[in-house]
């Protein structure tokens, strides 16, 4: 009940007015490229499924940027700069990213098939339900990276550090795990193989890896 004399519109809180969100837009293949020519930062970019196929972006600095489901098949990424990107379901495929720095980048059900990640950092990476099948990892930097359900078929990771990795339930059938380090490796419920060459001093089964045909 109101007192006397009191307006009902004073009973009410005043109405308030939301904030319009303003929307970023997508960076297109052609301003990617042009920033790139010019030298300009590309930290943070925004372009999720941007198509930058065959693209040439060598020591590109696309540290923390926002490629999500973009096209960067058979695109030149040597020694490029992907710390802390966001590739959830990028499609890398035959991408050359020698030497580039992935470190956490977010990469869940990315496409790396036959991709070339020589001596690449991929420190702390999120790879989980990541195709990787033929993908060049010698030499790779994997310290603590997550591979849980990824699709290491045929891989190369001779002389990769595995340390702290998580390659539970991988499959691991025709991959090449020569001379990789493995301290504190997950390997439960990894799938291997007669063609799956291991590393010194793993053993498959006592790690709780299993043998599929």
């Amino acid at each position: 009940m109101l007192a006397p004399g009191a307006r009902s519109d004073e009973a009410k809180p005043p109405a308030t007015t939301l904030p319009t969100l303003k929307l970023q837009k997508p960076l297109t293949r052609q301003q990617v490229l042009e920033a790139y020519r010019q030298g300009k930062s590309l930290q943070k970019a925004y372009a999720p499924r941007v198509d930058l196929s065959r693209a040439f972006l060598l020591a590109a600095d696309l540290t923390g940027a926002d490629l999500t489901s973009a096209n960067l098949r058979g695109a030149r990424l040597n020694r490029a700069l992907l710390g802390r990107a966001r590739l959830r379901r990028a499609r890398l495929a035959k991408a050359r990213l020698n030497h580039a720095d992935l470190e956490a980048a977010q990469a869940r059900g990315a496409d790396f098939t036959e991709a070339n990640l020589t001596s690449a950092q991929l420190h702390q990476i999120l790879l989980v339900d990541a195709v990787l099948r033929k993908a060049i990892l010698t030499r790779a930097l994997l310290r603590g990276a997550t591979l849980a359900r990824a699709d290491l078929r045929d891989a190369n990771l001779r002389a990769a550090d595995l340390s702290g990795a998580d390659l539970s339930t991988a499959d691991l059938r025709g991959c090449d795990l020569r001379e990789a380090r493995h301290l504190r490796t997950r390997w439960v419920g990894a799938r291997y193989d007669d063609r799956t060459h291991w590393s010194a001093g793993v053993q498959p089964k006592k790690v709780g890896a299993i043998h599929a045909r």
